[in-house]
């Protein structure tokens, strides 16, 4: 078992109890055995010699084994909790011990100088005396010194054995917290070890999962830009679209008819009581076309019909339709003037313009051509939208009666007028008047060339 707290003090007092033994068998020594000193000295380093290595070899085999100190495990462990807190002590005890030996050593010199002194004076004084006392006590003084320095000796020896054993199980328990500590620290790196390894596999995954997402959202953006140009290029398809649509329609009604139509998805029939409608057909139109082929027909119609589009759209008037090689259009509406007499005019005479420029180029190529009967009326036309898939913007009314028969009773390369249609430009033409002409329907209308 371990010491108890106070061996220090204990071993103090046991010190002091065995230098004062030692004193008094000094005295001793000096009062009675002066003369054999020296050879009480020789007798004394034998037997030290002797004893120091009876007390080794005592030692060593009285020394039992670390585990044959304890009386169970439990008992073990607790003496290994007591080293920890008491290996200051057990080398302070150590430090005693050894102070202790060095004292007994100082005493013993300072005793062999007393002695020798003593040793003198008795020798003067009472020589034969003490030779006597000598050879009686010498033998128990020589015991009881031995006894002492036995018991001396004998304490040294335990006090060592304890020390030894302290700092053995102090050692033990030192390898045993070093086995600890490498074992923890060997547990903690692998454990280390596997916390790294799960992290990066863990990380791994995640990335693994990052990387498969950022692909979706790639793959998803690209979808979705693709979708949006899909959805530009229809927006610009609609938009091309509508603009075609809204350019088709305005080729076919009016500008302000059509926004209508557009806003509130029907047209109003609108009255005016001033118009000016031109009527144009060929001449010979039938057997003209017989001598060309279908492509050749549409060809010719559309170079004319474009060109009358040009001339009327410069003058503000809008065309009604065509019929075959009948073009009609008309001025003064949808946006109501009182200029559409001339307007009707100047686009009749531009016209024949045209058809005569047409003629020469044709006439010089040799092709057939077409010449142009062109009829004018001013007066009062209904005009308005029919038709629910097909939209149709016409004009009605007797105006647009007269300035057919107009037409049908005019002449190649001449602008025909009423009267009516005569009185409001006449400041600005100079006529050709050709009299009444009997108008089938209408009776006699006053009719006139104009000059250009």
């Amino acid at each position: 078992a371990a010491p108890p707290l106070n061996t220090k003090e204990e071993d103090k007092t046991e010190n002091t109890v065995s230098e004062k033994q030692a004193d008094k068998e000094g005295n001793k020594l000096k009062e009675k055995v002066s003369e054999i000193k020296e050879d009480r000295k020789t007798r004394k380093q034998e037997k030290n010699k002797k004893e120091d290595s009876e007390d080794k070899n005592t030692t060593e085999k009285e020394k039992p084994p670390v585990a044959a100190r304890f009386k169970d495990a439990e008992e073990q462990e607790q003496f290994i909790g007591k080293v920890a807190s008491s290996k200051e002590k057990n080398d302070d005890i150590v430090k005693i011990l050894r102070n202790y030996i060095a004292s007994l050593e100082r005493k013993l010199d300072e005793n062999k100088i007393d002695y020798l002194n003593l040793k003198s004076q008795y020798q003067e004084e009472q020589a034969e005396v003490e030779a006597e006392i000598e050879e009686l006590n010498l033998t128990i003084i020589e015991k009881d010194s031995l006894r002492a320095k036995e018991q001396l000796l004998a304490d040294r020896k335990i006090a060592l054995i304890e020390s030894e054993k302290q700092l053995a199980e102090a050692k033990a328990r030192q390898n045993l917290y070093l086995a600890l500590f490498a074992g923890s620290l060997a547990l903690g790196l692998f454990v280390a070890l596997l916390i790294f390894y799960r992290d990066r596999i863990i990380i791994n995954r995640q990335k693994n999962a990052l990387s498969e997402s950022l692909g979706e959202i790639h793959q998803q953006k690209e979808e979705i830009e693709a979708q949006r140009d899909e959805i530009e290029r229809q927006k610009n398809t609609l938009e091309i679209e509508q603009q075609e649509s809204e350019k088709l329609l305005l080729n076919i009604l009016p500008a302000q008819t059509a926004q209508e139509l557009k806003s509130t998805g029907k047209a109003t029939p609108q009255a005016y009581s001033l118009a000016s409608v031109l009527f144009t057909d060929f001449k010979g139109f039938t057997n003209i076309a017989e001598t060309m082929s279908p492509e050749e027909l549409v060809g010719e119609l559309n170079i004319c019909f474009t060109a009358f589009d040009e001339i009327i759209e410069k003058h503000g008037m809008e065309r009604i339709k065509t019929i075959g090689d009948a073009y009609m259009c008309v001025g003064g509406l949808p946006n109501a003037n009182t200029s559409n007499p001339l307007d009707a005019v100047k686009a009749g005479i531009e016209i024949q313009e045209f058809m005569q420029k047409l003629k020469e180029e044709k006439t010089k190529e040799g092709k057939p051509y077409f010449e142009c009967r062109l009829g004018i009326h001013s007066g009062k036309v209904v005009a308005g939208v029919v038709g629910k898939k097909k939209f149709a913007y016409d004009i009605w009314g007797d105006t647009v009666n007269l300035a057919s028969r107009l037409e049908t009773y005019g002449e190649v390369g001449k602008v025909n007028i009423s009267e009516q249609t005569r009185e409001l430009v006449e400041t600005e033409f100079k006529f050709e008047k050709r009299g009444v002409v009997n108008v089938k329907g209408k009776g006699d209308v006053e009719m006139f060339f104009v000059k250009s």
